[in-house]
């Protein structure tokens, strides 16, 4: 009877350290649930890029002459004239 029990002991032991060593998997749903996750923001990522290059074919085009555009008054602003320089005489 002893041997019996020790067999078991045995048994509960090497399937415990069995289960302690496999790798969690992930089910068919998970893999298609995780790449459409990347693939949505991959997504969100193309039209970002594309939406900053727009505004800033925008911005290039309300451009004038002598002014910044605020962009956060959305308002121009006159850029001052650089001091002139002081020539050096020979």
């Amino acid at each position: 009877m002893q041997r019996w029990l020790l067999v078991a002991v045995a048994l509960l032991m090497l399937t415990l350290l069995t289960q302690a060593n496999e790798v969690p998997t992930l089910t068919d749903v998970q893999r298609l649930q995780i790449q459409n996750a990347i693939l949505r923001v991959q997504l969100a990522q193309s039209e970002l890029d594309r939406t900053k290059e727009a505004a800033n074919v925008l911005i290039y085009t309300l451009q004038k002459p002598g002014y910044a555009l605020d962009l956060e008054r959305l308002v121009y602003v006159p850029i001052p004239e650089p001091p002139p320089q002081k020539r050096e005489s020979p």
